[in-house]
Formats: C-alpha cells, structure tokens, sequence
C-alpha cells in the first residue's frame, strides 16, 4: 500500500492510496477522525479497476484463485469476530469496474459502504452482470448475540445462459 498522510489534530487525511493485494488493486482517500463519541470515524471513497473477491482476505492472494469441481460461491469458513464491529463508525463510497467472483464478473459496480456500531450496511449497490442490471441493498445486524442479516436485490435482463461456468450446464 502506497500514499499520502496529513495530520491535523485528531484527524488523519489519507489521499494517493494505492493498495494491490494479488492482480486486484484499489485506490481512494479516508479521512480519519479519531475519538468521535469515543470511536474513530473512518469517511472515504475507494475504486478498482479491477477486484478479484478470492484476492481478498487471509488466502495468499498471490496464489491463483481455484475452485473445486462442483463446489459453488460461498462464504468463507472463517468465523467473524462480531464484537469488534460493535466499535467501528465507517462511511465508504465504493466504485468498481470488474468486480470478478468466481467465474462470473459484475461490471460498474457502485454501493455506499456504512459500518456503525455493529451494523453493516450495503446501501445503493447497483451494476451489471451477464448483459443485465442488479440493484440493491444489504444489511447485517451484529448488536445482539447472534447475527442478522437481509439483502434486497433486483434484477433485469441477465442472461441466465451467460453465467454459468465451463463445466456447468448453463441457468435457465
């Protein structure tokens, strides 16, 4: 990771970020504020050109990306840690142009990222797979002891043959 930081009291400019993690790279500004209501406040923008979700987490991202045969998208077995989303207050505007998951690949991806006090919040996600549109929103609620989560997703004119992989038959 590369950039740009000033320091003005309590706050901390983040500006020229360029962070690479496998062939995926992101660039953005965050404008930190710490102590705000007794945690830091974390507001920025970040967009890739290119994001492969498998780059992303504790895998070595240098590693090619593989999937077992007949083994679909899912989520990681990792456990997620819930009590430290309970402190976090982050605001992001995401932009992507290739989102890439698997074998498929979401184009002009844009969602508003919040994080407050234990909820996480997908808000205004819109895109483009396989010559269609996706909309839509998610949330996740780790208040209480054991997590919620919803997702409200519409789609439009995706070409259900396009998004299956070589050796599956294709969606219809």
């Amino acid at each position: 990771a590369t950039g740009h930081m000033q320091r003005i009291d309590n706050r901390y400019l983040y500006h020229d970020l360029r962070i690479n993690s496998g062939v995926s790279e992101m660039s953005g500004s965050l404008d930190i504020r710490a102590n705000i209501g007794g945690y830091p406040r974390v507001e920025g923008e970040l967009s890739s050109a290119r994001l492969r979700l498998a780059d992303l987490g504790a895998r070595d991202a240098a590693k090619p990306a593989t999937q077992n045969a007949g083994e679909g998208l899912r989520l990681p077995d990792t456990p997620m840690r819930l009590t430290g989303l309970r402190h976090l207050n982050w605001t992001l505007h995401l932009g992507v142009q290739q989102l890439e998951i698997g074998h498929d690949t979401l184009h002009s991806l844009s969602a508003l990222l919040k994080v407050g006090h234990g909820i996480i919040s997908l808000e205004r996600v819109g895109g483009s797979l396989a010559q269609g549109q996706l909309s839509g929103n998610a949330r996740f609620d780790a208040t209480g002891e054991v997590a919620q989560g919803e997702v409200g997703l519409a789609a439009s004119e995706v070409q259900l043959a396009q998004l299956s992989s070589k050796s599956d038959p294709p969606l219809s």
